[in-house]
């Protein structure tokens, strides 16, 4: 048995600035993943140079897991083995002839992952909560969550990668550090 709101969405706010409906954050944190995938694929950068992205060794890959907030284990949640199982086949599918297990510890050596969710700015009526200057405000930028119990894949080297991301874009950086909610998870074997 499963339940879930059947209400449609709506706008609100003074100016309907706001959207209201359930699970829009997966949604907009899903679509936001696969359209840069997409745009992952034009031939050329900003600047008519060959695209480093498109070097054939380099398999991109969106991972859009169910079941987050109540637990990341569930056959087809994040701690899974669906991303394992997919990297090592896709890997396999491609490298036919050479040592698999090798080849699936480099992919995973050499990859990179974001975990991404939409993270709540900063409640006034709970600032103590917050760390100083780790509190997301509205409207400055981008925020990242980064979970000092490691519940998240957010890491120092994923947390400059973006730093460098949002200044090519002309944006702000905000990393939230406080544990929060997010309840993303990985084993740990699939590399950074």
């Amino acid at each position: 048995l499963e339940v879930f709101d059947t209400q449609p969405a709506q706008l609100g706010g003074l100016d309907k600035e706001f959207i209201f409906a359930p699970r829009i954050d997966d949604k907009l944190c899903s679509f936001a993943a696969i359209e840069a995938l997409i745009a992952s694929t034009s031939n050329t950068s900003a600047h008519d140079h060959p695209d480093p992205t498109q070097d054939d060794s380099i398999i991109k890959i969106v991972g859009c897991f169910d079941d987050e907030e109540i637990g990341s284990l569930l056959r087809q949640g994040a701690k899974s083995n669906f991303l394992p199982s997919t990297i090592e086949r896709t890997v396999s599918a491609l490298a036919p002839n050479q040592s698999i297990p090798d080849l699936v510890s480099q992919t995973f050596a050499n990859g990179f992952m974001i975990s991404a969710d939409v993270s709540h700015a900063v409640n006034p009526n709970y600032l103590s909560v917050y760390l100083e200057n780790h509190a997301p405000q509205l409207n400055v930028g981008v925020a990242v969550q980064a979970d000092p119990n490691g519940h998240t894949t957010t890491n120092s080297a994923s947390t400059a990668f973006l730093q460098r991301v949002a200044e090519k874009c002309g944006s702000t950086l905000q990393v939230r550090r406080d544990g929060g909610t997010d309840a993303f998870e990985c084993d740990g074997d699939e590399g950074d």
